[in-house]
């Protein structure tokens, strides 16, 4: 009978407990020490109160002694102390702890489990020669050159942006020493300084990109100088001998990003040409229906992607070119890494890369369109183990028409000049990769 009481204190006990149980945990916390009874399946305070009426309605405290020899191991684990009296006064002390005695094992393997499952698919090995060179001078740059593009012609140019100094430089291939070296032409010897339409200020040069019309440079910036957050896309022509070169264009973004701190804003960009998102049918968030680019006027022929580092996410823009320095965001996507530090879009393959630094070991994501027109992630690959995890801010490719043994070339910028050099240089499958 004392077996049965005690069932049915702890019932009463557990009815007075339950009105301050916490409800049920967000499946993001899962992981996290839970002391909530529901886990205890044998001892459920909504099944005791059922034997209750049917074997003692009217229990009192001077009977209970007379079936101590019946259920003698049930006393000390159930209520040491308390009479069915006074248990009530004390709700909150024994459910607290009789449920979390019993089942501390069972527990353990689920609540885990949530934090162990990937959000991606683990990196892949690189695929291509891991055999990583420097392929600049000894001290060429200082530190802070952080982004490249690389542009094919006649003559071959990669194309890199430094922060700090805010500056351009347009480099070239010695055939002699087959090291990447500024072109001693037009001015741009020792790199171009940058500047607003203004012609002042200095922007915080993250990123370069080309679109296909001639002379256009593109850089994305987070501010100017060391000052306040000032996120934007800076339009230049390259048609001048000066030294310097004031921007024709300034887009500002800052309104379409969460607010970051000045050094965590715009650290990539890259352009994307309307003839692969119409192919693709690119779906346009903004209108929110496949993307018509005839409904852009003064647009241009493509598309700007920006990474912003903080929130480690992608963002496009279609930029007004008639000179309001009007932009609308018609994509946004996670590129899968806890910052962002370069995008590239390789129009050959068709794929995205965003690119990170040291600060995640140097991954790199891989993008394209898929049938719901959107950005999906196709490949995650860790760096070559010939590269340094070393700050590289930047990467830029070459196109398909240069491959050789189904390989082409791939730049990084490293904005630490670790040991002296700047840029380094592997290579990548062309084409599609395959599965």
């Amino acid at each position: 009978m004392k077996a049965f009481l005690l069932v049915a204190t702890a019932s009463i006990v557990q009815g007075v407990s339950a009105q301050t149980d916490v409800g049920p945990r967000n499946l993001l916390f899962a992981h996290m020490p839970t002391d909530e009874p529901a886990a205890t399946p044998t001892e459920s305070p909504t099944t005791a109160p059922t034997h209750t009426p049917t074997t003692s309605p009217t229990p009192s405290p001077t009977t209970a002694p007379t079936h101590t020899p019946t259920p003698p191991t049930e006393t000390p684990t159930t209520s040491p102390t308390p009479s069915p009296t006074t248990a009530p006064t004390h709700t909150p002390t024994p459910p607290t702890k009789a449920p979390t005695q019993a089942p501390t094992k069972a527990p353990t393997p689920p609540t885990k489990a949530p934090t162990k499952a990937p959000t991606k698919a683990p990196n892949m090995q690189w695929r291509g020669s891991n055999n990583v060179a420097t392929v600049d001078n000894l001290n060429t740059f200082t530190v802070n050159l952080s982004g490249c593009k690389y542009e094919a012609g006649s003559t071959n140019y990669i194309w890199a942006v430094m922060n700090s100094p805010s500056k351009m430089y347009k480099m070239e291939l010695d055939a002699a020493t087959q090291k990447w070296v500024p072109t001693t032409t037009d001015g741009w010897s020792s790199g171009k300084t940058l500047q607003y339409p203004t012609g002042t200020g200095e922007p915080d040069a993250e990123d370069v990109t080309r679109n296909d019309e001639a002379n256009a440079l593109y850089i994305c910036s987070e501010r100017d100088g060391k000052g306040v957050s000032r996120n934007s896309i800076l339009r230049y022509m390259d048609t001048t001998t000066s030294t310097s070169m004031a921007a024709t264009h300034e887009w500002l973004l800052n309104s379409a990003f969460p607010t970051v701190k000045s050094n965590d804003g715009i650290e990539g960009i890259t352009w994307v040409p309307d003839s692969y998102l119409v192919q693709r049918q690119f779906y346009d968030e903004n209108l929110q229906a496949t993307y018509d680019p005839s409904l852009y006027p003064d647009h241009g022929n493509g598309v700007y992607c920006v990474g912003l580092e903080f929130t480690g996410f992608v963002y496009c823009f279609v930029l007004d070119h008639s000179g309001n320095g009007a932009s609308t965001k018609v994509a946004s996507f996670s590129s899968g890494l806890p910052k962002i530090m370069s995008v590239q879009f390789d129009v050959d393959s068709g794929y995205m890369w965003a690119t990170c630094d040291s600060a995640c070991s140097n991954d790199m994501n891989v993008f394209t369109i898929g049938s719901s027109g959107r950005f999906n992630e196709i490949k995650n690959f860790s760096p070559p183990t010939t590269l340094p995890n070393s700050n590289n801010e930047g990467f830029c490719v070459m196109p398909d028409s240069y491959c050789e043994g189904g390989l082409k070339k791939a730049f990084w910028i490293d904005d630490d000049l670790t040991n002296g050099y700047a840029m380094r240089m592997d290579d990548i499958p062309c084409g599609a990769f395959r599965k």
